[in-house]
């Protein structure tokens, strides 16, 4: 996605996020140009020593501290590959074939921030002047959240044990690979560095002796396919997936202290009106999984090192921050929906805003596609083909005719790439030294790194209970997820399967299975219990199955899943 990963959003102006100590000494940096800016650093801090860098603006908040604005208008050598000539004068920040973006100036921009009980100061190093296609107001809005809330407070430590450090950071890695690491097609853990980058994250923690942070964009909802789950909450495949996480992290605290922690970043409102979902079934989703990992947590005797944070929180937990927001900075953020699904004022703000600080130019993404970029137009088909079946017995769509299902599940494919860079834009900014996990089938050479949920030996995802076949996962999309899939118990089968529904109501009509949903308590997710149906001695004209009948879960407009025995003509047996 690199490629399409263009625009004048506020992400696109902002070359690199750091932390320095109060007299000047770089501690941590990161982002698009953290190279050329880490180069340029003794001159950037003698531009601020020497006040060239003035005019210098403060903006108090209420918590007394304050937002250095400078802008440094001598070029730096250092950092002139940032940017390139447009032929007319102007700046091109990697845009090709795009007109009408609007100038943007050579200048560099510096926003830095002390925060209350930090001996440190954040900053950001970005284009100047502020104003690039957004409302001034909101960019230095948005500016002040992410001063406010990047993680980087562990910058604030210095390394202490280097030496130890390094080997727990092996070990950790190890486990990491032993546990959770997805292997893809042409996976590059080994060859193309991503062990290593992974180990240096990881060491980066370690030499603070600070909790080993790591975070993952999942668990946004339920698939509203009834062809695919039962219903609209976490099940008993939500909560194996959830268990996996804690024992990782709980393995980690064995053999370092201080441990680790997973932050679960739902993104089920980044896309849930483009999945069918209505914004109060995701949030739904997302409280009765809050509740499960507290229920793994007791049973597991151990601290809370999984949690939970949505796009609100991101944009909206600090009480500063939400009380600065007004929503008039985003009224003319345009957020398209293709499924015409009904939305919450909410929600759609917190589009608006991830939408208004780091999208992609549609422009850009729509012209990589048509000049048939090869890992654009393999995503874009790949997401269309996946949401013409996702899709495929929703109200929306079940009355259009072939083609016009096709068309709109491309629409909503292209809606949904463009959410994701901007969402993994966003991710990039507020977590930079965060490990930063990923369900989709990533090489493993970083930044992102997969992760299979479902442990194998634990429970398998399968794609028929005929001969329990292993699904195959040969692409970015189809690591197979809980979300996608239903909980099924076989009698005497230790291990749970991961399945579509729809194999599980298939499997029931042939006479092959018999069984019952065994409905979810507080807790503990609902799953089908099944047993196998010996062929001999069957007789009669008729066999009572259970299936779920798929009036819809909430949020598509009909009731909850509900049992009913079916009556399956059959012949009579000999």
């Amino acid at each position: 996605m690199d490629t399409a990963n263009q625009g004048t959003s506020i992400y696109h102006q902002i070359h690199a996020v750091y932390a320095r100590s109060l007299d000047g000494t770089l501690l941590h940096i990161s982002g698009r140009h953290r190279k050329e800016a880490k180069e340029a650093w003794p001159e950037i801090m003698g531009e601020l020593e020497q006040g060239r860098g003035a005019p210098r603006n403060h903006h108090p908040d209420q918590q007394g501290s304050a937002i250095l604005v400078a802008n440094i208008w001598e070029p730096l050598p250092q950092l002139s590959s940032i940017v390139r000539s447009w032929p007319n004068g102007q700046w091109n920040n990697g845009i090709s074939n795009v007109e009408n973006l609007g100038p943007i100036q050579s200048n560099i921009g510096i926003r830095e921030l002390q925060r209350p009980g930090e001996q440190q100061i954040v900053g950001l190093l970005m284009n100047a002047p502020e104003d690039f296609g957004v409302k001034a107001e909101f960019q230095e809005w948005f500016v002040s959240l992410l001063l406010h809330e990047t993680r980087l407070k562990s910058a604030d430590f210095p390394p202490v044990a280097v030496d130890r450090s390094r080997n727990l950071a092996k070990r950790v890695t190890q486990i990491f690979e032993d546990m959770l690491r997805n292997i893809a097609t042409d996976d590059q853990w080994n060859s193309g560095g991503g062990r290593v980058l992974f180990e240096q994250q990881a060491h980066y923690f370690i030499a603070r002796n600070r909790i080993i942070e790591l975070c993952l964009p999942a668990f946004p909802c339920k698939s509203s396919n009834l062809q695919k789950v039962t219903g609209v909450d976490p099940d008993k495949s939500e909560e194996m997936a959830l268990g996996r996480l804690n024992n990782f992290v709980k393995q980690i605290g064995k053999i370092y202290e201080p441990g680790a922690k997973i932050l679960i970043v739902s993104d089920g409102h980044v896309f849930s009106d483009c999945i069918g979902v209505e914004d109060d079934v995701v949030n739904r989703y997302s409280e009765v999984l809050a509740e499960m990992n507290l229920s793994i947590i007791q049973q597991q005797k151990s601290f809370q090192r999984v949690d939970f944070c949505s796009l609100h929180d991101l944009f909206f937990s600090n009480d500063e921050i939400c009380h600065r927001f007004r929503p008039d900075f985003v009224d003319d953020v345009i957020i398209r929906h293709p499924l015409g699904m009904p939305v919450a004022h909410c929600a759609e703000t917190c589009r608006k805003v991830l939408v208004a600080g780091c999208h992609i130019e549609a422009a850009v993404l729509r012209s990589q596609i048509e000049k048939k970029d090869p890992s654009i137009l393999a995503l874009y088909r790949g997401f269309s083909k996946f949401m013409l079946e996702d899709l495929s017995s929703h109200p929306k769509t079940s009355e259009l005719t072939k083609s016009k299902r096709k068309k709109l599940s491309s629409d909503v494919a292209f809606e949904m790439i463009s959410r994701n860079q901007a969402y993994s834009n966003l991710i990039e900014l507020l977590f930079p030294c965060h490990i930063r996990l990923s369900i989709h089938a990533h090489k493993n050479n970083g930044p992102k790194f997969g992760i299979q949920l479902l442990a194998n030996n634990e429970c398998r995802t399968v794609q028929s209970l005929e001969g329990i076949s292993q699904q195959n996962m040969t692409d970015l999309l189809h690591i197979p997820t809980p979300w996608h899939n239903t909980a099924c118990q076989i009698q005497n089968d230790p291990v749970l399967y991961v399945v579509r529904s729809k194999i599980i109501y298939e499997a029931l009509r042939s006479r092959r299975y018999e069984g019952e949903w065994i409905p979810a308590v507080k807790g503990h997710g609902g799953f089908f219990s099944l047993q196998r149906v010996k062929e001999l001695g069957l007789s009669g004209t008729q066999a009572q199955v259970h299936s779920i009948i798929e009036e819809n879960a909430s949020g598509l407009g009909r009731k909850d899943p509900v049992l009913q025995t079916i009556p399956i003509q059959t012949p009579v047996q000999n």
